[in-house]
């Protein structure tokens, strides 16, 4: 029966414990935004305004960081030939 000699390296060893180690005995977690959905629907037109309800939707994994409650929303008004005007 042959007889295997096996050279291992000491900083190679180290480095197996040490990856074996932090495997163990650490937790790792991703928090990610799944989708979300975006929506506006006009309700009505008062006498130089209109009246629209926006609503967001935010889907995103059940352990992961809590959703804000509020959210900031930004707009711009078109003029009728579709160039932006000031708001």
């Amino acid at each position: 029966m042959p007889n295997f000699i096996i050279a291992i390296n000491p900083f190679s060893v180290h480095i197996l414990l040490v990856t074996i180690a932090l495997t163990l005995f650490t937790s790792v977690s991703a928090s990610r935004l799944i989708t979300s959905h975006f929506s506006f629907k006009h309700v009505g037109t008062g006498i130089s305004t209109s009246v629209y309800k926006v609503s967001l939707i935010l889907y995103s994994d059940v352990t992961g960081v809590a959703m804000p409650s509020t959210v900031t929303t930004f707009y711009e008004k078109l003029s009728p030939n579709g160039t932006i005007a000031a708001p």
